[in-house]
Formats: structure tokens, C-alpha cells, sequence
């Protein structure tokens, strides 16, 4: 058997328990985000208005949340969040920020030495590459929490970018996926009246 497939289905069961605990956590304490999104949102939103102004940016169609492979390298553990107009990757002037969901990431040093430490109780020899590899699938197991909580945090960002002075289309989608790579549709937003926050959101995750 291949050792990177022996190796996953080895450490399968510590996967599943450890997303089941930050499930729960997150269930209990859902508005964690709150403070350290609403900054980097203020951030994106005031870049954006400026790139407007200078016609740069047209209307925002997309809100984009990117996963971001080299933030596991780096141990930033960073999510790109973008806002685009209808060229989305097209525009060479794509407007983000970086933000680290701080509840989803916690405890990722220690969680990995314990990814290793069962791993030696198995495998006498473990090659850096292979912890590599497999630090990747922790990371993408905190990634797909992470997109289950876009309907908790969601609306609270629609609020801040619908309260802006940002133009808007009227009708706004939120994407998720790899760095540039092809998005999926997380909700499609259509707002009806923009001054009374009122706007309906179509789920797709």
C-alpha cells in the first residue's frame, strides 16, 4: 500500500475527532470571528471605495474567500477575503486582505506534534515531505469547518458591506476556493432595498 494512503487511513479516526471538537467549540462560541473579521472587512471596505473612486473597481459582484496553501508552509494560517467587480480574476487589480480565523487555526503547532507522535507509534521512519503532506490534510480539514460557518458569519458581513459606501450590484454572490483557482458558490445575495438592509440569500454550499 502507499504510505501516504497507509498513513491517512492510520491517523482517519484522530481527523474525525479533532473536527468533531472544533465543531462543538464553534457551535458554542459561533460569534468568535466577530472582532477580528469586522477589522479586516473595514480595511477592504475603505481600499475598495478608494479604487472606485479612482474607477479602477466597478460595482462589487463577488466576495471571495480564498484558501490559502503557502499560510500552512508559513504557519500564518491566513484566509484571503476579496471583494471583485463582474471580471473577478480578470482585474490585475483585485482588492484583499488577509485574515486568520484565530478559533479555527488554535492549537495547530500542538495538534501537529500530535499528528507525529501517533504517526511514530506506527512508523519507525517519517520523512519530512510525508509530515508535510499530511499537515496539508489537517489544514484542509480546518478549511471545510471553516466554509460550514460561512452562513454564521455571512450576514454580519453583508451588513458592513451593504452599510458602506461601496457600489454594489444588485444582485451579490460569496465564493469560496483555492487561491485563483475556479470559486464555488457559497450564496447568491439579491438586495431589494439596500437602505432598509433588506436582501435575500440563496444557499448553494
Amino acid at each position: 500500500m502507499n504510505r501516504f494512503v497507509e498513513m491517512e487511513d492510520y491517523l482517519q479516526d484522530y481527523r474525525i475527532q479533532r473536527s468533531m471538537l472544533k465543531r462543538e467549540k464553534l457551535n458554542i462560541e459561533c460569534n468568535c470571528f466577530t472582532d477580528s473579521l469586522n477589522e479586516q472587512v473595514k480595511i477592504l471596505i475603505e481600499e475598495q471605495v478608494f479604487r472606485q473612486e479612482d474607477k479602477s473597481q466597478g460595482a462589487v459582484k463577488y466576495i471571495i474567500f480564498c484558501n490559502l496553501l503557502s499560510s500552512g508552509y508559513t504557519h500564518s494560517h491566513e484566509i484571503a477575503l476579496g471583494l471583485a467587480d463582474e471580471r473577478l480574476y480578470l482585474n490585475e487589480k483585485l482588492n484583499w486582505v488577509y485574515w486568520r480565523p484565530e478559533y479555527i487555526y488554535t492549537k495547530m503547532d500542538q495538534d501537529l506534534e500530535e499528528m507525529a507522535r501517533l504517526l511514530r507509534e506506527k512508523f519507525v521512519r517519517i520523512e519530512k515531505y510525508e509530515l508535510l503532506y499530511l499537515q496539508r490534510k489537517l489544514l484542509m480539514d480546518d478549511w471545510k469547518l471553516f466554509i460550514e460557518y460561512l452562513s454564521k458569519i455571512s450576514d454580519q458581513l453583508l451588513e458592513q458591506i451593504i452599510d458602506s459606501q461601496l457600489l454594489l450590484e444588485q444582485e451579490l454572490e460569496i465564493l469560496y476556493g483555492g487561491y485563483m483557482d475556479e470559486p464555488n458558490m457559497a450564496y447568491q445575495i439579491v438586495i431589494k432595498e439596500r437602505e432598509e438592509r433588506k436582501w435575500e440569500k440563496v444557499h448553494f454550499i
